[in-house]
């Protein structure tokens, strides 16, 4: 019998942060529902903080516009689109620059929370596969 292997895979290859730790910040900072972030609607409301999760993700994550269109249910050149429109924004605002930043300092500091939960999951599995290991062993 062959040993039972793991490998764990999620979105914590990230470069600084998740895309869930960017969207929760960006939630936050911008005073939005998840849903409504991730949603169909096109007011203002939304599209200004749904480019600052585009432009966040893509810059922070290891993520490409085609994972974060899949993730946020839209087409990659909608990201694409998005990420641009961010930049502008950005060097026109000095409001919405500064909520972008506060948004991305946000995700670090959520990502620094999150990450030691996910390494002692991470244990607690290894822990459990190879206990599953040794017992296929024993029996043969």
């Amino acid at each position: 019998m062959e040993a039972i292997k793991i490998e764990m895979v999620d979105d914590v290859k990230s470069k600084y942060y998740s895309a869930a730790s960017a969207t929760r910040a960006v939630c936050e900072v911008f005073d939005i529902e998840r849903e409504e972030l991730l949603g169909k609607k096109r007011s203002l409301k939304q599209t200004k903080p749904r480019m600052a999760l585009y432009y966040l993700a893509y810059e922070n994550t290891a993520h490409t516009t085609t994972t974060l269109g899949e993730y946020m249910n839209r087409d990659h050149t909608s990201v694409i689109h998005g990420i641009r429109k961010c930049k502008r924004l950005m060097e026109e605002s000095n409001i919405y620059n500064s909520n972008v930043m506060k948004a991305h300092l946000l995700a670090m500091q959520y990502e620094n929370e999150r990450k030691p939960h996910f390494e002692k999951l991470k244990a607690e599995v290894q822990q459990m596969v190879d206990r599953i290991n040794r017992e296929r062993l024993n029996e043969l």
